[in-house]
């Protein structure tokens, strides 16, 4: 049974080198990450060819796409660019078949893999730059995966000499085979390459062998499956394209398996490689993924509209976060943005609301479920801010994430003052006697409420000077009804609370804005506002 060990620490090895080429490159990439996404996706085209680059280049089409889902989670690319790039992610694996096929079986690669994993060490340890030190992590991984090959092509050696597969297994079981395989290891590059691996040492024949490639790539689904639960609208749109693209393609080439392997056959033999199972395979591989995307080209506009219509709850979105989800905290360099986005529909929401207060007595269950409804994407954004303050981000987005805390205190704090807002709204005095003082009141409101909503929408500067006068005009004119007789002093009690607490929240707001403003625009200087007593 050594060769099981042996086979197991070659997939081990492979994995790792996997993991260590893709963590040092997205590192080493760092902010242009950013840019690839956002300049890179403006066609189906260019979009399938950033994600088939990226993927080519980090060697994970699970990254790629988790890194999809969450830059379209934070608005930063829109469903429609972002399901392109997923698709592209599947003919960018196919580079790591090829380098299994035409390097992994044509030298001695101890001799190739050892010397690559001393010096993407060194690289890593006296590097002159973080950038230096990352692509020594990933040059480490490169070698890795070779020695993993080595060891791989090792242990199932050893298993040819005891047990023949030369006979056809029933073409479905292998399929589920790679299915189990990728979605066991969460990759499709490591059965891909036991695979490969297998057809050097004679273990498998070509068609088990494409079957269970056909397997692995649908495997990469669970992956999918698994964000879908709590991830956004636009989260689970991807997810569910990606998975709707692995199965049904997968399906289409597992019930034309036969000419596709002949015309594997055909492309092999004009570049002199028909007796080479190997490189054979490699062929396969590139057909099916190459071909998934020709396959959805036409079908992919019908597929997006459907998810777009299938995954849009309005109920659930009134209560749930739209831009914040887990696939964000994968790509650090998209919270800011994300969170950016997702405080201000919040932001935007509170002058209206101050606006409406004093017609929003009755019903109550109305606003009741609004404030509830603002109140859950509050702790559910603090609950977001907890998960990202655990993983590790780069110092600039720990300083958004400080920034972010800020927000959601102030904007808690808001909170319990519309509550109070409401409870004294609902303690104005009726009748002719109070009706004018009632009336200040509400144009007060208004008044403040319309000054917010300009500063939002003009982007303005934050300043309570503004409406400073406003406020002790309205103030003054409350009191004078009120030793005049015209209101009775627990009516004058009441507006005078009314006031002061609008105008405690307004200037919480415009400290919240100013906040947002430096998340917004990157800025970490202290801002001020200009503020009076009243």
């Amino acid at each position: 049974m050594s060769y099981l060990a042996v086979t197991v620490g070659g997939i081990g090895l492979f994995l790792w080198g996997m993991w260590l080429i893709t963590d040092g490159l997205r590192q080493a990439a760092g902010p242009a990450l950013d840019k690839i996404f956002t300049s890179w996706t403006s066609t189906r085209l260019k979009g399938l060819l950033a994600g088939t680059l990226l993927t080519a280049a980090v060697q994970s089409s699970s990254v790629v796409t988790m890194a999809i889902i969450g830059f379209a989670n934070a608005g930063i690319i829109s469903f429609q660019r972002a399901v392109w790039m997923m698709f592209g992610s599947n003919p960018g694996t196919t580079v790591t078949a090829w380098i299994v096929a035409l390097v992994g079986f044509k030298f001695k690669i101890d001799l190739l893999a050892l010397p690559i994993i001393g010096a993407g060490a060194m690289l890593r340890l006296v590097g002159f730059s973080e950038q230096y030190k990352s692509l020594g992590v990933a040059l480490t991984g490169f070698g890795l995966l070779l020695l993993g090959i080595e060891v791989l092509s090792t242990g199932l050696g050893e298993l040819s000499n005891e047990v023949s597969f030369e006979q056809e297994h029933n073409l479905l079981v292998m399929v589920f085979i790679g299915i189990v395989l990728a979605s066991i290891i969460m990759s499709s590059a490591a059965p891909v390459a036991l695979v490969l691996t297998a057809l050097a040492a004679g273990n498998i024949n070509m068609v088990d062998a494409a079957a269970v490639v056909i397997g692995a790539n649908m495997g990469t689904s669970f992956k999918s499956l698994l964000v879908m639960p709590g991830a956004t609208s636009n989260g689970k749109r991807l997810a569910a394209a990606h998975v709707f693209f692995n199965v049904f393609t997968g399906i289409v080439f597992t019930l034309f398996i036969t000419p596709l392997l002949g015309l594997m056959y055909w492309l092999g033999s004009l570049v002199g490689a028909g007796d080479n199972p190997v490189i054979l395979m490699a062929i396969f591989h590139t057909i099916f993924n190459v071909g998934g995307v020709i396959l959805m080209w036409p079908i992919e506009p019908y597929m997006s509209r459907f998810l777009i219509a299938r995954f849009r709850d309005p109920e659930r979105e009134k209560v749930s976060l739209q831009f914040l989800d887990e696939s964000v905290i994968t790509v650090p360099s998209t919270i800011s943005t994300a969170l950016k986005q997702e405080y201000a529909k919040l932001l935007e929401a509170i002058p209206e609301v101050l606006a409406q207060l004093p017609y929003r007595v009755a019903p109550a269950e109305q606003w009741r479920t609004e404030d509830e409804a603002r109140e859950r994407k509050i702790a559910a954004i603090g609950e977001f801010l907890t998960q990202a303050g655990r993983s590790q981000v780069p110092d600039d987005i720990s300083q958004d994430l400080a920034l972010g805390w800020n927000i959601y205190h102030n904007l808690s704090l808001i909170e319990t003052d519309i509550g109070q807002l409401r409870n004294l709204v609902g303690e104005w005095p009726q009748g002719s006697q109070n009706e004018q003082a009632m009336a200040l009141l509400t144009q007060w409101l208004k008044q403040l409420a319309a000054h917010l909503e300009h500063v939002w929408l003009h982007k303005e500067s934050a300043s309570l000077a503004i409406w400073q006068e406003a406020y002790v005009i309205t103030k003054n004119q409350l009191l004078r009804k009120g030793l005049s007789g015209a209101m009775s002093r627990e009516a004058l009690d009441v507006a005078l609370q009314s006031c002061s607490v609008s105008r405690r929240m307004a200037e919480q707001w415009l400290r919240t804005y100013v906040v947002w403003m430096q998340l917004a625009n990157g800025e970490q200087e202290e801002a001020e506002i200009e503020s009076s007593a009243g």
